[in-house]
Parts: structure tokens; sequence; C-alpha cells
């Protein structure tokens, strides 16, 4: 019998221990292995096996590989609260994840091969993919970029009776998503971060 620290591992085949930090293992290693919970006792010969559960620590490395990628799409520099809400809208169903906080994300990303931590100027840190180039929007330039046929349209669409009962979210990143959804005509090929 092997014994491995909080999870149990009862195998009279003799395999190694397996720690936490390696879950989940290659499981069943005999037809005979079980995986029981602190305080209880294997099954006897011939009973069913107990079914421990774990939750998987989310997200995984692929998981904010893609989360990032998307905000490359969007020229949107990936800063962790800006990757955080992107992760959240690709599961939304585990926005209550204890294990979803910056300080997660952060330990991801220094044991990824793909992906590099950076620390800016201020409290927030973003995240660098190593095989692709940077090409982010800054949100904070006052140089205006735009064609000037485009304010015109805009002037006018949010000056017309449809323009003018728009309700437009607080916040860029907010604002800009509530824009792409409408997708106007006179925003058409501008990325999220363009926005």
């Amino acid at each position: 019998l092997k014994y491995c620290g909080s999870i149990a591992r009862f195998c009279p085949g003799g395999m190694a221990q397996t720690a936490m930090s390696n879950w989940p293992p290659a499981y069943p290693c005999h037809q005979s292995c079980q995986i029981v919970a602190p305080g209880t006792q294997p099954s006897a010969p011939g009973e069913p096996l107990p079914v421990l559960k774990v939750e998987q620590p989310w997200p995984a490395e692929a998981d904010l590989y893609s989360a990032v990628f998307t905000l490359y799409d969007d020229q949107l520099k990936p800063y962790l609260c800006m990757v955080k809400k992107r992760l959240l809208e690709m599961r939304p169903k585990l926005k209550n994840r204890s294990d979803m906080n910056t300080s997660f994300l952060s330990e991801l990303c220094r044991s990824s091969h793909r992906l590099s931590l950076q620390v800016d100027h201020g409290p927030d840190s973003f995240i660098l993919l190593r095989d692709r180039a940077a090409d982010f929007v800054d949100v904070h330039s006052i140089v205006d970029v735009y064609p000037t046929e485009m304010w015109k349209e805009a002037a006018c669409f949010f000056e017309s009776p449809e323009g003018a009962v728009k309700q437009m979210p607080g916040g860029r990143y907010a604002c800009a998503r509530a824009l792409r959804a409408e997708r106007l005509p006179f925003l058409h090929g501008f990325s999220l971060g363009q926005l």
C-alpha cells in the first residue's frame, strides 16, 4: 500500500506515490487500484470503488494563452485585470471560482514557456506572448488617428433619433464592446482596442 499526503492511494502493485501538484495522475494503474479521501478506508474486494471528485484548477495554461491571444487580436494590452475579464467572457459559468485571481494567473504565467509576465509602470502587470509580436493600441494617446469621415458619420448617427436613445455603458472596454455589438457601418474594420 502507498499513502500520499492529503490523497490516499491504495495500490497493490506498489506504484510510486503521486503528489497533489501532479494531479490528475494516470489512474487506474491496476484494476484494483483505488483513490480514497483522507480518513476513509479502501473498499474490500468485490465492493464498488469509491469515487473521489477533485475540482481541477482553472484556468489551465492553454486557457490563459487563448485569452491573451484574443486580446492581441483586439489590440488590447493584456493586463492581468483585462485577462481575467476575457477568461470570464470565455467561461462565464466559472466566475465564482476561488482560484480565479491575479496571483494564480501570475504563477500560471511564470510556469509557462509560451507566456511572459511583465511589470508596467504602476501596480498592474501584463502578459506577453513569446511567439507573437505585440501591436497594442495606446488607449491613453491624445493623437487622433481616425479619419474625418468616420467622425462625421458617427456624429450623424448619435444625433439621429435612433442613436440619441443609445445608452453606452461606463468604462472604455465595456463601451467598446457595446459599440461593436451595434455593428455600425462607420466602425467596420476597427479592432476592439481602436473602438
